[in-house]
């Protein structure tokens, strides 16, 4: 474990973990008051699915004296792979839900990653390779509705990186675009139609992208009575 550092409101002095793979930078106003800053080496666990890339690493601050952000770096001393980057977790990643692990948005530098937190948290470098999960809602699929305009929505879930808003979806009715609306309490993608779609077989093609750029394509058909 590394010794505690002590850093003033101005100081801009990088903080390293013990075996300098970690280091962490407070900006000039990004404290409150004068504290200590300290890096330990923590086991993690409970990935979310997620791969392990390095291990964990705590960042304590006294108490909680932020009132910005302050920036952790990860020289991994190889390239990463797209699909890499750093995460966060107030505890350390276990199944808890309130512990798991969280995106960071991450920079790649070479061989360094970096982003921002704001908190005492376990970092670690975590790859995600896993698409979202889609599933179709309504219209049922294969099923035979009498509404002209029919809401369509679909499930759409993602424990790793996760999604970052509605931009991060197409949709789309017999090949014509639609800007559907995420609702990401209930882990939705919905769009009602404004104007009627004619007796027959109609086509819904979705397809969601995660933060990592992971993308689950589905299509599925309904038919609206005669």
């Amino acid at each position: 474990d590394t010794a505690v550092t002590v850093l003033g409101t101005s100081a801009n002095k990088p903080v390293q973990s013990a075996d300098s793979l970690l280091s962490v930078e407070v900006p000039k106003g990004a404290l409150y008051r004068p504290s200590s800053v300290r890096i330990v080496e923590e086991k993690v666990t409970g990935l979310n699915g997620l791969k392990q890339i390095s291990g964990g690493y705590r960042v304590l601050l006294g108490d909680k004296p932020l009132k910005d952000y302050i920036q952790v770096k990860f020289d991994l001393g190889s390239e990463p792979s797209e699909k890499t980057a750093l995460f966060y977790s107030n505890g350390n990643g276990n199944s808890n839900s309130q512990n798991k692990w969280r995106f960071i948005e991450t920079v790649c530098r070479g061989t360094v990653l970096s982003g921002n937190i704001n908190g005492p948290v376990c970092v670690a470098v975590l790859s995600d390779t896993t698409p979202p999960y889609v599933l179709s809602k309504a219209p049922r699929s294969g099923g035979t509705i009498k509404s002209r305009k029919p809401k369509l929505v679909a499930h759409v879930e993602d424990k790793g990186a996760g999604i970052e808003g509605s931009d991060s979806f197409t949709m789309s009715i017999d090949s014509i675009p639609v800007y559907a609306e995420y609702d990401y309490a209930r882990h939705t993608i919905s769009y009602t139609l404004h104007n009627d779609l004619s007796p027959g077989t109609h086509t819904v093609k979705l397809s969601a992208r995660d933060r990592l750029n992971n993308t689950k394509t589905i299509e599925w058909s309904f038919n609206i009575a005669r």
